[in-house]
């Protein structure tokens, strides 16, 4: 059964007679009439019934009407979803993002996305970077947001926006002094003057942590304690 046939059905039913069908549907009368004759003989009971000019339904042809409508409904509901999917209208966008960043930037980030793309259902996966790796290889997220040092292998990358590292000092520790104050109006000091402190930086399993220990190495700098 093609929807084609679904569409003769319906409007026949409509305007009650075949030579007004045809003209509404663009076809030949003997069309619609081998059309009807095939259906009835192929359900193998009368769907339609003469009365005087006009042809009614019979209880098995509204039944078969009301199927017919539901159908092409359904076909209607489709066919919008598609186009509306096709132009990035509605679908669903499956988000990978660490834990922490994922508490900064989505109260920023979703309420203009919902504006732009209300159709669209936005899911979100929090997990380590190399979770979010795997996840993307594996094809159950979209895409991932995280820190970056070294590209993976299979995976494609794009930079939105570049960290800056700050060192955070208690009140009043002597470094302060001897920060230099940059045209940015930020308060810059070699790495190698903080040989002697403690750091706290993330684990190595996660990426920012292993960023950290890279700029050590670049800096041929070893912390005392970390």
């Amino acid at each position: 059964m093609e929807t084609r046939e679904l569409e003769y059905f319906t409007v026949i039913a409509e305007e009650k007679n075949l030579s007004h069908a045809a003209r509404k549907l663009y076809v030949g009368q003997p069309t619609l009439t081998k059309y009807i004759q095939k259906l009835e003989r192929e359900t193998g009971i009368a769907l339609f019934v003469k009365t005087g000019k006009e042809l009614q339904l019979t209880y098995a042809g509204k039944r078969y009407l009301d199927y017919a409508q539901r159908i092409l409904g359904l076909k209607h509901e489709m066919e919008n979803e598609m186009h509306e999917i096709r132009n990035s209208e509605s679908g669903e966008l499956h988000v990978g993002m660490p834990s922490v960043r994922c508490a900064i930037v989505l109260p920023r980030v979703l309420p203009a996305f919902h504006d732009k793309y209300p159709k669209v259902k936005f899911r979100i996966t929090e997990a380590s970077s190399a979770s979010l790796d795997q996840a993307l290889l594996d094809g159950t997220i979209d895409l991932a947001f995280y820190n970056l040092n070294v590209p993976g292998k299979n995976l494609v990358y794009e930079t939105l926006s570049e960290d800056k590292t700050y060192a955070v000092l208690c009140k009043g520790h002597p470094l302060g002094e001897k920060a230099v104050l940059t045209d940015g109006g930020e308060r810059c000091i070699s790495l190698s003057m903080l040989a002697d402190e403690i750091f706290m930086v993330q684990k190595l399993s996660q990426r920012q942590g292993e960023l950290m220990r890279m700029v050590f190495r670049e800096n041929h700098f070893v912390p005392a304690q970390i």
